[in-house]
Protein backbone atom coordinates (compact mmCIF):
# COMPACT_ATOMS: atom_id res chain seq x y z
CA UNK A 1 0.00 0.00 0.00
CA UNK A 2 2.87 2.52 0.85
CA UNK A 3 4.85 2.13 -2.21
CA UNK A 4 1.65 3.24 -4.36
CA UNK A 5 1.03 5.85 -2.57
CA UNK A 6 4.58 7.04 -2.57
CA UNK A 7 4.42 6.46 -6.46
CA UNK A 8 1.69 9.22 -6.86
CA UNK A 9 5.37 11.13 -5.94
CA UNK A 10 7.39 9.88 -8.90
CA UNK A 11 7.00 10.73 -12.35
CA UNK A 12 8.73 7.53 -13.63
CA UNK A 13 6.88 5.26 -11.62
CA UNK A 14 3.72 3.62 -12.48
CA UNK A 15 0.83 1.19 -10.67
CA UNK A 16 -1.49 -0.91 -11.75
CA UNK A 17 -4.91 -0.77 -11.08
CA UNK A 18 -4.80 -3.74 -9.12
CA UNK A 19 -2.58 -1.77 -6.63
CA UNK A 20 -4.77 1.06 -6.64
CA UNK A 21 -7.44 -0.85 -5.36
CA UNK A 22 -5.77 -2.17 -2.45
CA UNK A 23 -5.33 1.39 -0.94
CA UNK A 24 -8.22 2.75 0.75
CA UNK A 25 -9.43 6.02 0.48
CA UNK A 26 -8.90 7.24 4.39
CA UNK A 27 -5.28 5.80 4.10
CA UNK A 28 -4.69 8.17 0.90
CA UNK A 29 -6.09 10.94 2.46
CA UNK A 30 -4.46 10.77 5.68
CA UNK A 31 -0.98 10.20 3.94
CA UNK A 32 -1.77 13.20 2.22
CA UNK A 33 -2.64 14.91 5.71
CA UNK A 34 1.08 14.69 6.63
CA UNK A 35 2.23 17.57 4.33
CA UNK A 36 1.32 21.23 4.55
CA UNK A 37 1.05 21.29 0.55
CA UNK A 38 -1.37 18.47 -0.20
CA UNK A 39 -3.66 18.72 3.31
CA UNK A 40 -5.77 21.31 1.61
CA UNK A 41 -6.03 18.65 -1.24
CA UNK A 42 -6.84 15.63 1.39
CA UNK A 43 -9.63 17.91 3.07
CA UNK A 44 -11.10 18.30 -0.12
CA UNK A 45 -11.05 14.50 -0.80
CA UNK A 46 -12.99 13.90 1.93
CA UNK A 47 -15.45 16.33 1.76
CA UNK A 48 -16.49 14.66 -1.81
CA UNK A 49 -17.03 11.11 -2.43
CA UNK A 50 -14.10 11.18 -5.08
CA UNK A 51 -12.23 7.03 -5.99
CA UNK A 52 -8.99 6.55 -4.83
CA UNK A 53 -7.79 6.14 -9.15
CA UNK A 54 -8.63 9.91 -9.56
CA UNK A 55 -7.25 10.56 -6.25
CA UNK A 56 -3.89 9.08 -7.31
CA UNK A 57 -3.59 10.65 -10.36
CA UNK A 58 -4.56 14.09 -10.00
CA UNK A 59 -1.70 13.87 -6.94
CA UNK A 60 0.62 12.38 -9.27
CA UNK A 61 -0.10 15.54 -12.16
CA UNK A 62 -0.16 18.28 -9.70
CA UNK A 63 2.90 17.07 -7.01
CA UNK A 64 5.14 14.46 -9.03
CA UNK A 65 8.65 15.48 -8.88
CA UNK A 66 7.66 18.57 -5.96
CA UNK A 67 7.09 17.09 -3.47
CA UNK A 68 10.07 14.10 -2.23
CA UNK A 69 8.38 12.37 0.41
CA UNK A 70 4.90 12.82 2.72
CA UNK A 71 5.51 11.21 6.13
CA UNK A 72 3.19 9.12 7.56
CA UNK A 73 1.45 11.33 10.60
CA UNK A 74 1.42 8.42 13.17
CA UNK A 75 -1.21 8.20 16.22
CA UNK A 76 -0.72 9.71 19.31
CA UNK A 77 0.44 6.87 21.80
CA UNK A 78 -1.39 7.61 25.18
CA UNK A 79 0.80 5.73 27.91
CA UNK A 80 -2.61 5.38 29.77
CA UNK A 81 -2.89 2.56 32.07
CA UNK A 82 -4.93 -0.24 31.63
CA UNK A 83 -6.13 -0.56 34.89
CA UNK A 84 -7.31 3.17 35.22
CA UNK A 85 -9.63 2.62 31.83
CA UNK A 86 -10.90 -0.77 33.20
CA UNK A 87 -11.92 0.96 36.49
CA UNK A 88 -13.93 3.32 34.82
CA UNK A 89 -15.63 0.69 32.46
CA UNK A 90 -16.76 -1.03 35.28
CA UNK A 91 -17.70 1.70 36.91
CA UNK A 92 -19.83 3.75 34.76
CA UNK A 93 -20.42 0.61 33.04
CA UNK A 94 -18.97 1.16 29.28
CA UNK A 95 -16.85 -0.43 26.98
CA UNK A 96 -13.17 0.40 27.18
CA UNK A 97 -13.50 2.54 24.39
CA UNK A 98 -16.05 4.91 25.82
CA UNK A 99 -13.76 4.82 29.07
CA UNK A 100 -10.63 6.01 27.12
CA UNK A 101 -13.15 8.64 26.09
CA UNK A 102 -14.54 9.47 29.55
CA UNK A 103 -10.75 9.92 30.79
CA UNK A 104 -10.22 12.94 28.72
CA UNK A 105 -14.09 14.57 30.06
CA UNK A 106 -13.08 13.28 33.34
CA UNK A 107 -11.67 15.97 36.40
CA UNK A 108 -8.49 14.88 37.49
CA UNK A 109 -9.90 15.36 40.90
CA UNK A 110 -12.80 12.69 40.18
CA UNK A 111 -10.67 10.49 38.69
CA UNK A 112 -8.22 10.50 41.72
CA UNK A 113 -11.78 9.82 43.77
CA UNK A 114 -12.08 6.84 41.83
CA UNK A 115 -8.54 5.95 42.38
CA UNK A 116 -9.17 5.59 45.82
CA UNK A 117 -12.36 4.54 45.92
CA UNK A 118 -11.35 1.13 43.58
CA UNK A 119 -8.06 1.56 45.22
CA UNK A 120 -5.86 1.54 41.79
CA UNK A 121 -2.89 3.05 41.86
Amino acid sequence: MFPTMWSSLDKNKNVTSEDLKKVSAFMFCRWLAGNPTTIKDAATFNIYDIPVENMYYYIKNQYAGKIRNIKWVKAENDNIDENVINMLSLHFKISVEKAKDYLTLISTEELEYLKNLYKVK
